[in-house]
């Protein structure tokens, strides 16, 4: 019978659940070998350094006394397994080898969550030291037990304690010497060195944590043994320097990866109006945002109130959360209600959220409040991310302040967000359980947010109505794409396709040197096609069906002209007046695209033309222009190639004007060739058709030479 099957004969005689559960781990442990009791005891202080909740049950079965300093943080400690396991485990058994051989009998800690020490002859010892005692959290009381595990341990204490006290000359009573360093020598190489019986220490209070222990010391349980030479060399159970060396390279990469996994323990923060704030997962650690990081203080982030209305269309009042100071302003509560909250580094007093309420102004009668939260934006965008809590907060709480002062319902409230902001706004209406009436993401934040949990981040159960416009939603590695490609709304609308968009590819001189000045070329150069996004939105309060979104499976698809006209129930808009779409709400996740201007007015209008050709074979283009009771086209391109008679081409274009009902069109074709013969070529009928479904028809009997044009009436 081998060693393993001996132990575990011994293992059946016990009486006890709790002995035999600490005489299994003695037994597992001795099976693993020196290398691990080296391991467990050197290395816990390093990963008890910012463990998190997640490593707690594995810090736990590998602790042994040390200061309570150490554990300041540990959330909880719960054991998966009542001994050490790990990959480890084969490697140690070369180390369990040499040491049998070295010497008769070896140490394990007899700390919590590894039994007692036992000795290769299968009698059980009495600790060898204190079992400490780990609270649950930090706040705990002194005398809490820590993990059920534990327990049948400590049950044992006080008869071990008087055992010891009479023998104190006992091999199990012995503690190990601290170790020396490795490669140096000791004059004296005594094996063990003898202590006096342990003392059961207190469990460390909350209040201890941050502060140095005064009676807790840790003491890895590592041995002196005598090389071949007759000196003491510091060779825990392994067999010299080398081995020494892997030993403490593995405790590194242990260290570091501890470090790296579980940054710091789960913390919260509570605030008067706001509430509290967790950095538990999913608001940290996990693989979209590593980082445990808490928000900033609501003093900090200092969220302010701008409020424009048509009273006061180009200086605002600045409000607070408050009946009186709302009660004084111009805030009408028989107008609805938009906020508009900015992105990273950006401010409240930023020109695009006023030119985005003088819009507004032009088309109805509005509160609308610019949200400012230049203190938490201009950061780090990690903090940033994280500030945004604070700024839904806010919000959410604002709103209930006028529900409860005024009776104004949350259906009135509709938030704008760009960038973070979006997600800010998705913050505000989870706070209000989703009874704000609609949320609008000018091109969500993709990074710490993509493809996070609901929680996190902006999604439709955020208010009654959420739509969304993508404009940068190339990955941030390695595009710097800043926006999100992942549909979050119940409209999700993707111009252009949602990646590049137009006017975005100037070079760098032309881009800073903008129309609007150096100071909007420079971000327009860092962030074009992100910030195309509230752009496009400003644009579309005064354009209300310029923007119509197509329902298309992709926008390749959808450039290959096969998703024109707009089904039966019309198209949605993206924009401002995407909430007149009766279909709004009928599902999530619903995709649409469109084309825009590459520099605003960024409105378009698609039509589709198709054009029947008559004359004479040649070659070259064929262009139609539009005339109607609102305005005229340029001539767009329809077709190139071989013109033969008879022959219908088709093509669709994105107009810039909306040339309203059509009255006439006007055909011209080119070539570039020198022809003696003069071709005529002329179109007999032409087919123009909305995106709503309505068509035109214009028809001609004539021909026409190269570059000349001719018009076509209705037929």
């Amino acid at each position: 019978m081998d060693e393993k099957e001996k132990l575990l004969a011994t293992t059946g005689t016990l009486s006890s659940q709790g002995e035999k559960d600490e005489h299994m781990c003695g037994l597992e442990q001795r099976l693993v070998g020196g290398s691990v009791a080296f391991l467990t005891s050197v290395c816990q202080p390093l990963l008890a350094l910012g463990a998190s909740s997640a490593s707690a049950s594995t810090l736990a079965t590998l602790e042994e006394p040390f200061s309570p300093p150490l554990h300041c943080g540990l959330a909880e400690a719960r054991a998966g397994s009542l001994c050490l396991r790990g990959g480890a485990e084969e490697e140690a058994r070369a180390g369990t080898r040499a040491a049998r051989t070295a010497r008769g009998t070896a140490r394990v800690p007899g700390g919590c969550g590894l039994g007692r020490p036992h000795t290769w002859s299968g009698q059980r010892a009495p600790p060898a030291r204190a079992l400490r005692c780990l609270a649950p959290r930090p706040a705990a009381a002194e005398s809490a037990l820590g993990p059920r595990h534990c327990r049948p341990a400590l049950q044992h204490w006080n008869s071990h304690q008087a055992s010891a006290a009479s023998q104190p000359g006992r091999a199990g009573d012995l503690q190990p010497a601290m170790p020396l360093p490795v490669g140096s020598r000791a004059a004296q190489p005594p094996r063990w060195a003898p202590t006096p019986a342990p003392q059961r220490p207190d469990c460390p209070k909350a209040e201890e944590c941050g502060h140095t222990a005064r009676d807790w010391r840790a003491t890895p349980p590592v041995a002196l043994t005598r090389d071949p030479l007759g000196e003491a060399s510091w060779a825990p159970q392994l067999g010299g320097d080398l081995d020494n060396f892997y030993v403490y390279l593995k405790m590194l990469l242990l260290w570091t990866l501890s470090l790296l996994l579980g940054a710091v323990a789960g913390k919260e923060v509570c605030y008067e109006r706001l509430g509290c704030f967790s950095d538990d997962s999913p608001w940290s650690g996990i693989v979209e945002r590593p980082l445990h990081i808490l928000p900033w203080a609501p003093k900090d982030v200092n969220t302010r109130f701008l409020l424009y209305t048509n009273e006061n269309p180009n200086n605002f009042q600045e409000l607070v959360a408050d009946s009186s100071t709302i009660s004084n302003s111009n805030f009408k509560t028989n107008r609805k209600t938009r906020f508009i909250i900015h992105g990273f580094i950006d401010k409240g007093e930023e020109n695009w959220l006023a030119n985005i309420c003088k819009n507004l102004f032009q088309v109805e009668s509005v509160n609308c409040i610019c949200v400012d939260w230049k203190g938490g934006s201009r950061t780090g965008y990690t903090q940033a991310s994280q500030n945004i809590r604070i700024v839904g907060a806010e919000v959410a709480y604002f709103v209930e302040v006028l529900k409860s002062a005024f009776g104004y319902s949350p259906s009135s409230v509709h938030i704008i967000g760009h960038s973070l902001g979006a997600h800010a706004a998705g913050e505000a209406g989870r706070r209000t359980n989703g009874t704000v009436g609609r949320i609008t993401g000018l091109d969500p934040a993709e990074p710490c947010f993509q493809g996070t949990p609901e929680l996190v981040r902006l999604d439709p159960s955020d208010a009654q109505f959420v739509d969304v416009i993508h404009t940068d939603g190339a990955p941030i590695v390695p595009n710097l794409g800043f926006g999100m490609s992942q549909v979050v709304g119940h409209l999700d609308f993707f111009p252009n396709g949602g990646v590049e968009m137009p006017g975005c590819q100037k070079n760098i001189l032309s881009q800073i040197v903008d129309i609007d000045g150096i100071w909007q070329g420079t971000r327009d150069f860092a962030a074009c096609n992100h910030l195309r996004s509230y752009k496009y939105y400003t644009d579309s309060i005064v354009n209300p069906d310029g923007f119509a979104g197509f329902p298309c499976a992709s926008y390749n698809v959808f450039t290959a002209n096969k998703c024109f006209p707009c089904p039966s129930g019309g198209c949605p808009q993206m924009g401002h007046y995407a909430d007149r779409y009766s279909g709004k709400t009928n599902d999530v996740g619903q995709k649409f695209y469109l084309d825009t201007g590459d520099a605003s007015n960024f409105a378009r209008w698609r039509y589709k033309v198709s054009v029947t050709l008559s004359g004479k074979k040649v070659t070259g283009h064929v262009l139609v222009s539009l005339f109607g009771s609102k305005g005229n086209s340029k001539q767009y391109e329809i077709f190139k190639g071989t013109l033969r008679p008879d022959n219908t081409h088709s093509n669709e274009f994105d107009s810039d004007v909306d040339v309203g009902d059509l009255q006439k069109v006007k055909f011209i074709w080119y070539n570039n060739v020198i022809d003696l013969n003069l071709p005529r070529l002329g179109a007999s009928k032409i087919i123009v058709e909305t995106n709503d479904g309505k068509q035109f028809n214009f028809c001609s009997a004539e021909t026409v030479r190269e570059e000349v044009l001719l018009t076509l009436t209705p037929c």
